[in-house]
């Protein structure tokens, strides 16, 4: 009996010794701590937005520009796109980021001017940074009218003048080119006047397809931060070809703004561009958002096509002094190819004379001339100052983990690569200004480039088969 009972008991030890290495075995217990490593990880991918100085005063009665540094650092392993918005610019001042989107690590220059009829006082500006699920925001403060200023936090636009009070809109889709059955996603954001972001705007959507028919309709509101958001999913059976966006983004107090933009479904029939990029820079193609009586500026456009070959489309630029009075028309006629990226210089020489303020800079893109029966396929818009060399207040250099950004110039290198071939003829029309054109085509196959303006003509043609620039241009002077 004794012996029958231990050998009971001696195969249950063994059993019970067994048993936890078959279940360790089966299924491996985590190393403690694995998963509060993994979220420590992943909380520690964000990024870190800073703006110097802190401070800046400007004189009142009088137009003044100052800026500030902007960095943008990347914590961890962060990789997404960062957008930067601003809030807090006093009325009748306009507040320009000169780059409001980059991937982290990287740095850029708020330039705030300030126009004689900015009430005093100390606003509060707000750079606000959003990539991700990851929001953050770096404050300064602005002084105007020094020492005798007392503390406000109003930042509301005037109504008086049309070009004051209007909204501005950009809008766009998360890619160009969708299958059917996809979800397209639809976003955007609304600004006054001065730059700041619109909270609370309502927006209208509205999506087109081929044949004219509205395919979306939504009513959608602004966020905190200024953008909206819509996204819906294509039929099965949605029809192939160019789908047209219309926004509309209305608020009390401020005139209606509106945008557009436009997608592909399937292989399109007809042409979907859109304008990519709408930038300045100065002839040393150094990106600028403020310039002096006398320079030289040139607008950038660049525009993409997804659809069909665009053969006779016309990209056009418009420049509106601080009164709202075209300055400057210009259109170049050229050919986009399927899946092809052009990009458009047109370049305005300021007169010595000229109006000190903020200038407005429009974009759009056509399928041929309007007086030929021709519509708008998509519009950008974007701003710029003028001031005299004496009251700009420079900022002292910001570092971003080696990304310097001053208050002297920022430079950036553009490349573009097409893939079909680019004709362009570039036509100029100003009201009050004699002005340049530059036109500008990277490619992979043939290329030709004619730009064609009151004084001189210029023809360039590559060799196939080899990457190539083409510039055409034209220099006049603007009498004061």
């Amino acid at each position: 009996m004794r012996r029958e009972f231990a050998s009971v008991f001696m195969l249950l030890l063994l059993i019970g010794g067994v048993l936890p290495a078959v279940a360790i075995g089966a299924n491996p217990a985590k190393p403690p701590g694995s998963e509060d490593k993994k979220d420590r990880a992943k909380a520690e991918e964000d990024f870190l937005l800073d703006i110097t100085p802190s401070v800046r005063t400007a004189p009142s009665g009088r137009l003044s520009v100052v800026k500030y540094a902007i960095s943008v650092r990347s914590m961890g392993h962060f990789r997404e796109g960062v957008e930067l918005k601003l809030k807090g610019v006093p009325p009748s001042a306009t507040g320009i980021i000169d780059k409001p989107y980059g991937i982290p690590t990287f740095a850029t220059i708020l330039t705030v001017i300030i126009m004689p009829n900015t009430a005093e006082g100390v606003y509060r500006l707000t750079v606000i940074g959003k990539g991700g699920d990851a929001t953050h925001s770096a404050e300064a403060a602005l002084i105007v009218g020094g020492r005798n200023a007392t503390s406000t936090t109003t930042a509301t636009t005037t109504t008086t003048a049309t070009h004051v009070g209007a909204l501005v809109v950009s809008v766009g889709t998360d890619k160009q080119n969708y299958a059917q059955s996809e979800v397209v996603d639809i976003r955007g954001s609304v600004k006054d006047s001065s730059g700041n972001l619109v909270e609370g705007a309502k927006v209208s959507i509205q999506v087109d397809d081929p044949s004219g028919r509205a395919t979306q309709t939504e009513l959608v509101s602004t966020d905190s931060i200024g953008s909206f958001h819509n996204s819906f999913t294509l039929p099965k059976d949605a029809q192939s070809g160019t789908y047209a966006v219309y926004v509309t983004a209305s608020k009390e107090g401020y005139i209606d703004g509106r945008g557009q933009a436009s997608f592909s479904v399937g292989q399109s029939q007809t042409p979907a561009v859109a304008i990519v990029a709408l930038y300045l820079t100065d002839l040393g193609n150094a990106s600028r958002s403020a310039f002096s009586p006398g320079e030289t500026l040139i607008v950038w456009v660049v525009v993409r096509n997804t659809g069909s070959p665009l053969e006779r489309g016309t990209i056009w630029a418009e420049v509106d002094d601080p009164g709202g009075v075209p300055l400057m028309v210009q259109f170049q006629i050229t050919t986009i190819g399927r899946g092809a990226e052009v990009r458009a210089g047109f370049s305005l020489m300021l007169s010595t004379g000229a109006y000190l303020g903020a200038y407005r800079v429009k974009a759009f893109v056509s399928d041929k001339m309007i007086s030929e029966g021709g519509k708008f396929l998509a519009n950008q818009i974007s701003s710029f100052v003028v001031v005299s060399p004496e009251s700009t207040t420079t900022t002292t250099s910001g570092t971003a983990s080696g990304t310097t950004a001053t208050a002297t110039t920022t430079t950036t290198t553009s490349t573009e690569s097409t893939s079909a071939s680019a004709t362009t003829t570039s036509t100029t029309t100003t009201t009050t200004s004699t002005t340049t054109t530059t036109t500008e085509a990277t490619t992979t196959t043939t290329a030709t480039t004619v730009a064609t303006t009151t004084t001189t003509t210029t023809t360039t043609t590559s060799e196939a088969g080899t990457a190539t620039s083409e510039t055409a241009s034209t220099t006049a002077t603007q009498s004061g």
